[in-house]
């Protein structure tokens, strides 16, 4: 009669928790995995991109060196390069990233972790990755330049005869020196006459 009355005890309770975990997925749901940024999420190779923790993590007791890291991956190569950051006292890191030379257009991605780098603890804190695009540089357009055709020339400008210059040849200087010597001839000739007439007289 004991084993009757627990079976009829336990059943209905056995059959609330399968309806439970059945409404849940049948699993508790997992932690989400904590995030960091990179900005901008569309660069070029070799291009420098900014990185945050949004997700502080603090160091665990015991750790060593406890340091964050970013893995730029393309491909099928999860570490085509990465770099380390320090990581301040409450947990937050960050800085400047690099991209390699060598990525080529299209996605690429950062994964970041932090870690004891000299191994005293093998606490490890996984961010979640971001994904990248890798773009060609921007081209720059040659400037434009004008040829003149063969076989032509340029006109010469024109000259002005305002306000310097040669005045053209009149001639008139040497028109001045004949008007003096008529004007000469005429003195001396009204002065004979004049002399002549008073000879006259005079006898």
């Amino acid at each position: 009669m004991k084993t009757s009355r627990g079976w009829s005890v336990l059943a209905p309770a056995t059959l609330i928790m399968a309806i439970a975990l059945l409404l849940n997925g049948g699993a508790p749901a997992a932690a989400a995995s904590p995030v960091f940024t990179a900005t901008p999420l569309s660069n070029t190779a070799g291009g420098l991109e900014t990185i945050a923790s949004v997700d502080k993590c603090p160091a665990p007791v015991g750790a060593g060196d406890w340091v964050a890291i970013v893995n730029v991956a393309q491909g099928g190569n999860p570490q085509v390069s990465f770099k380390n950051f320090l990581i301040a006292g409450d947990g937050a890191w960050g800085g400047s990233l690099t991209l390699p030379a060598g990525l080529t257009p299209g996605a690429a991605q950062l994964t970041g972790a932090c870690f004891d780098a000299q191994h005293h603890v093998a606490d490890e804190v996984d961010y979640a990755p971001v994904d990248l695009t890798i773009t060609l540089p921007a081209t720059s357009t040659p400037p434009t330049t004008t040829t003149s055709a063969p076989g032509t020339t340029t006109p010469a400008p024109a000259t002005s005869t305002s306000g310097g210059g040669n005045l053209a040849d009149t001639g008139f200087r040497y028109t001045v020196p004949f008007t003096a010597l008529g004007l000469a001839a005429l003195v001396i000739g009204g002065g004979l006459l004049l002399g002549g007439r008073r000879g006259k007289r005079a006898h």
